[in-house]
């Protein structure tokens, strides 16, 4: 009888060897990988869909995943009735901060020094609650990513998944992963007086470099939300044209029209800054006056002088409200007619939140 192998003695020996040194080249190298490879870190995918999204911030499911609450005082959560009242989070990696509100999308925590600066508070303190739950001192080794959003009830929710080696000198450096979830109230809530009811005056200061029909279109809507209404608000326009009698032409018109209107109008000199220009309409104040800086292309809600007046405090605090810009109204956006204003949606724009240039101080 022959067995299979008995046919070998035909094969050449140089054949042999060079079937044999694979084989054992291969199993070497799959030991090796198996017992000494660092072990992969695993990350439970964040939830994809929306009704996902309107769970709480502290309720995730993986045996990997580890859900820690920071502050038992924090307020509960609100709950979402549809998928419009939802916030959106934005997604961080060590390099960028990923949004989908703006325009850009990708921010790059080098270049935003307060989004990099509170991203790397929110790691440390997550390195506190694994450090605290494990009870012995960990580090952070990498962060696969991170989500956050901002609650105004409850403060600015995170989500962190990281990967984690212990700090002993004695013992082996494994990582292991763990997803971190936790909200971080920015302070205590403050008691404000109620200074919405009160008449204090705010003084809007608005540079002009030309009268044109954006500059009237401003006049009807201040008109329309202030003047009207004979609000505690004081509209103070920097000139810098030669004519200006069209403008004073203007200025009086809305004069007549309400007896108790406060308009100021100064000329400017030189060719036009809106640095210079918003100079000399504050040092026309007073040291104690409120002012509102705005351009004559933003248009004011009534209800906006409120949150001025409450947002600041002299000497301790200055209000930068956040602006929608629309786009081209032409091709964006119908307005609402109800109010007949445009909708605020982003089809018809986004929130202008890295611009500086409205102050309430």
């Amino acid at each position: 009888m022959s067995y299979p192998w008995s046919r070998l003695n035909t094969v050449p020996r140089w054949t042999l060897a060079f079937v044999a040194g694979i084989l054992i080249g291969w199993t070497t190298y799959a030991v090796n990988t198996r017992l000494y490879r660092e072990p992969e870190i695993e990350m439970m995918p964040l939830p994809r869909t929306i009704p996902s999204f309107a769970r709480s911030v502290n309720v995730y499911a993986g045996n990997l995943s580890h859900t820690h609450h920071s502050e038992p005082h924090v307020p509960p959560k609100y709950y979402a009735k549809d998928k419009f009242d939802l916030q959106s989070w934005q997604y961080f990696t060590p390099l960028a901060v990923f949004d989908d509100s703006t325009v850009s999308m990708v921010h790059w925590r080098h270049a935003d020094h307060n989004a990099d600066a509170g991203i790397k508070t929110a790691l440390e303190h997550a390195t506190q609650l694994v450090s605290r739950e494990l009870g012995k001192s960990v580090r952070m080794k990498d962060l696969t990513g991170g989500y956050v959003r901002y609650n105004p009830t409850r403060g600015y929710e995170y989500i962190v998944d990281a990967s984690y080696v212990d700090t002993c000198l004695n013992c082996v450096a494994k990582p292991f992963s763990r997803r971190v979830s936790f909200v971080q109230v920015p302070s205590d809530p403050i008691a404000l007086p109620d200074i919405a009811a009160s008449n204090r005056v705010v003084n809007v200061v608005v540079p002009i470099s030309n009268v044109n029909n954006r500059f009237l279109e401003f006049m009807g809507n201040f008109e329309t939300d202030f003047l009207k209404h004979k609000d505690a608000v004081h509209l103070v326009l920097v000139v810098y044209q030669e004519d200006t009698s069209e403008l004073e032409k203007t200025i009086d018109h809305y004069r007549s029209r309400h007896k108790s209107a406060r308009i100021s109008l100064i000329h400017g000199e030189g060719t036009f800054s809106r640095g210079r220009a918003l100079h000399h309409g504050i040092s026309s104040l007073g040291n104690d006056d409120l002012v509102f800086i705005c351009d004559v292309d933003i248009t004011i809600e009534r209800s906006f002088m409120d949150r001025c007046r409450r947002n600041t405090i002299q000497g301790q605090r200055v209000f930068y409200p956040v602006v929608f810009k629309l786009y081209d109204p032409r091709h964006s956006h119908t307005k609402n007619p109800k109010s007949g204003k445009p909708p605020i949606n982003r089809q018809s724009g986004h929130w202008f939140y890295y611009s500086y240039g409205m102050l309430c101080i």
